[in-house]
């Protein structure tokens, strides 16, 4: 039997050496691209649940109704806006006792959606003196609660002579420095007007003293407890027609609850909150919790599928090179050797 061994072919390993590394380079390949593609569409998933469902303007799931764009929501409804509902007499219960021991017959005068009137003096004034020698925090705790614009208009008769609070942004305030003579010593008031928590129609405060922290120049939110006095009637800047101005009116008048107070109370600014990490990523991960930052993952992905493609090109070629009977990749100057010998004919076995 004739065996034919050269040096050439003598230390050569057998063909097929690099198909174990091509299987495993493939195997990575299609495990990376399936990671990949898990954690993708869990990504995606998610993304499309934290989208708010579409609505067709109607309620749905707590979804208030849509209404037309108002140009004028966000304007305070001053003088002018509203129309004020018949002037009606107050009817004081005698005997009644208010915070501070101040009677109910003192709003025997008062009434309804008018202005400042001279027989009401003396009801204002007795009011205030009573509230400045209150403590606020005993004026707080005796306040009924806290009541909206529309409790006030329309139920003022259940609610004149009560301690009530209300609250909300400031929107002017009127000094009157200069106030009717009294006797009660009341030299200085101030007229406040504040659009109320959740609406646009004003609330008017009579109160004495602004407090030591009051922001000057600012319009700060603000709270308020005191008598319900009545719905105070102003002029508004709409002029007055028909009817109206048949009797002599050149402006209308609206009216808005009056509460008299001692001062007013600013409410604690929040601190802003921190400002969160910018998150840099894609915007399908954002929200998703993850064990790198969201910026990281395409990249590290993408250098994973380059990886891989590398290592399946050398797999592929180690595999070639075996199976065309090169061998392995053993260098250059090893294959130049090769190729420069000549067969030696005394190696062969006879």
């Amino acid at each position: 039997m004739l065996k034919f061994r050269s040096q050439r072919t003598a230390g050569r390993p057998k063909p097929g050496n690099g198909s174990g590394l091509q299987r495993r380079g493939v195997w990575l390949a299609m495990a990376l691209m399936l990671v990949a593609i898990f954690f993708g569409q869990s990504a995606w998933r998610k993304h499309n649940a934290a989208k708010p469902a579409p609505t067709d303007g109607h309620l749905t799931d707590n979804i208030v109704e849509k209404k037309p764009a108002d140009k004028d929501a966000d304007r305070l409804i001053m003088p002018g806006d509203l129309k004020g509902p018949e002037l009606k007499p107050v009817l004081p219960v005698d005997g009644k006792r208010l915070f501070g021991g101040v009677m109910s017959k003192v709003f025997a005068d008062v009434s309804d959606d008018s202005a400042y009137r001279g027989p009401e003096t003396d009801a204002i004034f007795t009011l205030l003196k009573a509230l400045r020698h209150s403590d606020e925090r005993d004026i707080e705790l005796a306040s009924i609660g806290r009541l909206t614009f529309v409790q006030l208009q329309e139920q003022s008769a259940d609610y004149r002579g009560e301690i009530v609070t209300v609250g909300g942004v400031v929107e002017r305030i009127l000094p009157q420095t200069n106030p009717k003579p009294n006797a009660q010593g009341i030299e200085k008031q101030y007229e406040v007007w504040i659009r109320p928590d959740g609406g646009r129609l004003p609330i008017v405060a009579l109160c004495l003293d602004l407090p030591p922290d009051y922001p000057t120049g600012t319009k700060p939110t603000v709270d308020v407890s005191g008598y319900f006095f009545k719905r105070l009637g102003y002029p508004s800047a709409e002029k007055a027609s028909g009817a109206a101005q048949e009797k002599g009116m050149t402006n209308v008048f609206r009216s808005a609850p009056l509460v008299l107070a001692k001062t007013l109370k600013v409410r604690a600014v929040p601190l802003a909150p921190a400002a969160a990490a910018v998150d840099e990523g894609p915007e399908f991960l954002r929200g998703i919790p993850l064990p790198i930052p969201a910026k990281y993952v395409l990249p590290l992905i993408g250098i994973g599928m380059i990886v891989t493609v590398a290592l399946s090109a050398w797999a592929f070629r180690l595999s070639r090179s075996s199976a065309m009977g090169q061998g392995p990749i053993v260098g250059r100057h090893r294959r130049d050797e090769e190729s420069a010998a000549a067969t030696n004919l005394n190696s062969l076995d006879l």
